[in-house]
């Protein structure tokens, strides 16, 4: 049993013990504008390079509120691991965990659509690697972790039952958006094995959020 420690008195402690999870529910969202901004929704001629400039300031800043946000929240688990756990096992806010692992994997989403505007291929490549593969071993660890989680805690009933329990389940089918892109990149066996991890993974999310 996890048991609750303290608010620290100073302000910056009690922010960082009092720090939620589901903050980084704002990479996912400022990352997927980017996205959307790229793809010139409509595909209108005018609107091709102003959005084309806004998906690159949406992607630059979703890596910064990443950084801002990411820095708390492992700092966090460090130096108030209680209150990180505690917040785990709650019916609620614990599955607004793998908003971090869905984050990253929106990140590397955003870095496919519109990194190649501003970063060389020899960097694109290895940092999409590095973010679809941190990712989606952080993205199936949270799925499985929260499901055991809410299987055994005793004050986990129907009444407890909520939509943020389909966000665990649901990161993990966004693997495949920066395995594929990845595929042309690598040898033959590389690219099989990319394939399979994201049908796995594509297959996973659906079976854990049905």
């Amino acid at each position: 049993m996890v048991t609750q420690s303290p608010v620290p008195s100073t302000a910056p402690g009690k922010a960082l013990h009092l720090f939620h999870p589901g903050w980084y529910g704002a990479v996912m969202g400022t990352a997927i504008v980017g996205v959307a901004a790229s793809m010139n929704p409509g595909g209108l001629p005018g609107l091709k390079a102003p959005l084309g400039t806004l998906g690159v300031v949406m992607l630059v800043l979703a890596y910064l509120v990443a950084v801002v946000l990411g820095v708390p929240n492992l700092l966090r688990w460090v130096h108030h691991p209680d209150a990180a756990l505690r917040d785990l096992s709650h019916p609620v806010v614990g599955a607004l965990y793998a908003t971090f692992p869905g984050g990253i994997l929106v990140l590397a989403t955003a870095t496919v659509a519109v990194g190649p505007a501003i970063l060389p291929q020899g960097v694109l490549f290895p940092l999409v690697a590095a973010l679809a593969t941190v990712g989606g071993l952080l993205a199936f660890s949270a799925s499985v972790v929260l499901a055991c989680i809410l299987f055994v805690t005793p004050s986990v009933g129907v009444e407890t039952t909520n939509g943020g329990w389909f966000i665990p389940p649901v990161v993990n089918i966004i693997v495949p958006m920066g395995l594929i892109p990845l595929i042309p990149n690598v040898d033959a066996s590389t690219g099989r094995l990319l394939l399979v991890a994201s049908f796995a993974t594509w297959g996973i999310g659906f079976l854990l959020s049905s």
